[in-house]
């Protein structure tokens, strides 16, 4: 995204599985036909960890950052996986929500505190999986990164959908440009 706000797609991939191995490949080849890929500050993820892994390591000047829409999904999906009240339920998906929108770390850790009393597993759960990479998604640490208040993949996202309208899957690659390009 520019400071105006508008998206520009910079490079389309297809690829055939998401792995870490895929992702380099994909990564080098971007950076190859990409003098000015070290200018690259920021990259929005939906928690792929090896996707996060391989942009680390090909991008190692960059910050990735988690699409907001998708932090909330996976705590949506897990808050209703919990084997709880709904009183509790409600009450975990209401931290979750503070805590994501925490506009400093004083607020942060009160939230956090008071989210890990509620459920024993959803806390176990939060530590192992949340916690320790907050600058991702968390207000107060995402502000500290190049991002022009953006917190969604939701505009890739958008291709992303257009893109499967056509396509099906499996599908052999020729079958795919097909469908795409004609």
């Amino acid at each position: 995204m520019d400071g105006n706000g508008f998206s520009h797609v910079i490079a389309f991939a297809l690829i055939a599985n998401e792995s870490e191995v895929m992702f380099s490949q994909i990564f080098k080849t971007f950076k190859a036909y990409n003098a000015s890929w070290n200018s690259i500050k920021t990259f929005m993820i939906d928690k792929d960890m090896s996707e996060v892994t391989t942009l680390e390591q090909n991008f190692p000047n960059s910050f990735c950052e988690t699409c907001l829409f998708h932090v909330k999904k996976a705590f949506k999906k897990k808050v209703a996986d919990l084997s709880c009240t709904t009183d509790v339920k409600r009450k975990i998906s209401v931290y979750l929500n503070t805590l994501c929108h925490s506009r400093d770390q004083s607020i942060y850790e009160k939230q956090k505190q008071l989210l890990l009393s509620l459920d024993e597993c959803f806390a176990e759960y939060f530590l192992n999986n949340w916690d320790h990479i907050r600058d991702r998604w968390v207000f107060y640490k995402r502000v500290t990164h190049l991002n022009f208040g953006d917190t969604t993949n939701n505009r890739i996202e958008s291709y992303h959908q257009k893109l499967k309208s056509v396509i099906t899957h499996p599908i052999d690659l020729h079958q795919c440009l097909e469908k795409i390009f004609f």
